[in-house]
């Protein structure tokens, strides 16, 4: 039986969190009020905190390749529907509830952030995570991600359907030095257009990194690769740094060094785990909340810091809530799970 990962995890919940705390700081009217008096806080959310989504790509790729380790074989059809029956129901909930609220909302406001009501076949569009490549007018601030996801699964199930896999699941050198070499093509090559962020190659840098990082625990030329990935990353950063690769290089020399390693308490295993778990459904729901709390912050609207605080935060605390029972209630037929987890 495999053991838990408590650094997943945390890097799980953390992740999530942050996401939602950014896109409250961008989107949110309170935030105008909490500026004038936080502006170094409201700042660091608002223009950084997305940067967390390279952790949620690199934790992606390690969990895909932790599934070729495990020896588990489904067909090429198989893989793919099962992800996407991992990210689809919650997603469409989700976008059902936001419609809801738009709906709700629309007599009295209509941010201009908030995208227009859908057609039916915009709303397809995104259940069947198209929107970005067809240049569909996103619904949620999250929605971009979802999509991406599941293209890097695609990519690297087919890839893994082409390539050799070895015996027990150890992938053999011509495998993992394919992902090396998509990886570095990656972050040195498409990652430097940012016209090409609605397809996977743009992100596989830091899926490929988690990828590696997963095998390295296994395979001696993974580990030699992944060093040398890393080194070259570092040599990057020192010459002109940016942020994402080398969070995404530091997420994945994390995972690398400590692995599975179940270092919670017993008291707080459950709780921990249950936040972890229900990550994705929080990520794809909240935009909804923070869509009513800042249509009803917009009925009683005032300048005191302690009321938009009170605001901010119950926006969050409703969105974790609201993503917690989002994942109790709609989950992925248990016949479908497998390869799809993460």
């Amino acid at each position: 039986m495999r053991t838990r990962s408590t650094l997943i995890d945390t890097l799980k919940i953390l992740a999530s969190q942050l996401i939602v705390l950014h896109h409250l700081a961008v989107y949110s009217p309170m935030a105008h009020v909490l500026d004038e008096s936080h502006p170094t806080l409201l700042g660091v959310l608002g223009d950084e905190g997305r940067l967390v989504v390279q952790c949620f790509l690199v934790i992606a790729g390690f969990l895909a390749a932790q599934a070729i380790l495990s020896g588990r074989q489904l067909s090429l059809p198989q893989a793919i529907w099962g992800r996407y029956l991992r990210l689809a129901p919650q997603f469409a909930v989700a976008l059902l509830v936001l419609m809801l609220v738009m709906a709700a909302v629309a007599p009295f406001y209509q941010p201009e952030w908030m995208s227009p009501w859908p057609s039916l076949w915009e709303f397809m569009a995104h259940v069947l995570m198209l929107q970005g490549v067809l240049a569909v007018p996103a619904l949620s601030a999250g929605a971009w991600y979802v999509a991406i996801d599941f293209q890097l699964y695609v990519s690297f199930a087919v890839l893994m359907c082409l390539l050799p896999r070895g015996a027990s699941g150890v992938p053999p050198p011509l495998t993992i030095g394919c992902v090396a070499v998509l990886t570095v093509v990656s972050w040195w090559g498409f990652n430097h257009y940012s016209e090409l962020d609605v397809w996977a190659l743009y992100f596989w840098g830091a899926y490929g990194l988690g990828v590696l990082a997963a095998w390295a625990r296994a395979s001696l030329v993974a580990r030699g690769l992944l060093t040398l990935l890393l080194l070259m990353l570092l040599v990057d950063a020192a010459m002109a740094f940016r942020v994402r690769p080398a969070l995404a290089a530091v997420t994945a020399w994390a995972l690398w060094v400590v692995g599975e390693r179940d270092a919670l308490p017993a008291i707080l295993r459950a709780t921990w785990q249950a936040l972890s778990d229900a990550s994705y459904a929080i990520f794809v729901v909240h935009f909804a909340v923070i869509l009513g709390f800042s249509a009803a912050w917009s009925r009683h609207a005032s300048d005191s810091t302690l009321w938009a605080w009170s605001f901010f935060g119950l926006a969050w605390l409703v969105s974790v809530v609201l993503g917690m029972a989002l994942h109790r209630w709609v989950k992925t037929p248990k016949n479908w799970t497998g390869i799809a987890r993460g």
